[in-house]
């Protein structure tokens, strides 16, 4: 997760997946810590040359999960506020706890979201595949688009609803129920499943349209 001011957020994972520009044969599929520190050494130079990222802050997944993606759990909402989950599992919970920490102590505005037990696709039924991570969700102009589930987390719905409400003011909170054949899951909500698109490219898609 990046904001406007050249401040970016993440776990290892992009240091894991992305190899440094060597030859195969200088390449590792088990990266040391020194290799790791080195690719994000990398990566915030590449960031900062295409993007102009200044401040890179990189977060240790206290999930657990196969996905490593930071907005299961955490995610910018401007520049200067940060939405954190505050699940029930306690282990994770400490973790999460420690980011939501760290956040404040680099001056941000920290939020909180109670949400439910992420749903892990290897251990859980198909009918436990109901939990929504309330930070994956979706900021497009002036609306936010949250991930809901229904019954029976309805309290839990609100509770999300009303956090967004209370960090984003002047916005228009929507929430999103799923489909009951692809719910929401903790490891893959709605943020994941759309990417915003500027406003000048559907302009210049809508001119190509219109008739001549």
């Amino acid at each position: 997760m990046v904001t406007n001011d050249g401040v970016i957020a993440s776990s290892y994972l992009v240091a894991t997946q992305n190899e440094l520009p060597l030859p195969a044969h200088d390449q590792t599929k088990n990266p040391s810590a020194e290799v790791i520190e080195q690719r994000m050494k990398y990566i915030l130079e590449q960031l900062n040359r295409f993007m102009g990222v200044n401040t890179y802050h990189v977060l240790s997944d206290p999930t657990g999960t196969y996905i490593g993606h930071i907005d299961c759990w955490g995610k910018f909402l401007d520049d200067h506020t940060v939405l954190i989950a505050e699940p029930d599992n306690e282990k994770i919970k400490i973790g999460l706890n420690h980011i939501a920490t760290q956040f404040k102590e680099w001056e941000f505005h920290v939020f909180r979201v109670k949400c439910q037990d992420i749903y892990l696709p290897q251990v859980a039924p198909p009918d436990n595949a109901t939990t929504a991570a309330y930070t994956n969700s979706l900021i497009l102009n002036d609306h936010v688009y949250v991930p809901i589930v229904g019954p029976p987390h309805e309290d839990h719905d609100r509770n999300a609803l009303a956090v967004y409400q209370s960090a984003l003011p002047h916005h228009t909170i929507v929430g999103i129920p799923a489909k009951y054949d692809t719910p929401w899951l903790g490891t893959d909500a709605l943020h994941c499943r759309t990417h915003e698109v500027p406003r000048e490219v559907v302009d210049n898609w809508l001119r190509s349209r219109a008739p001549q």
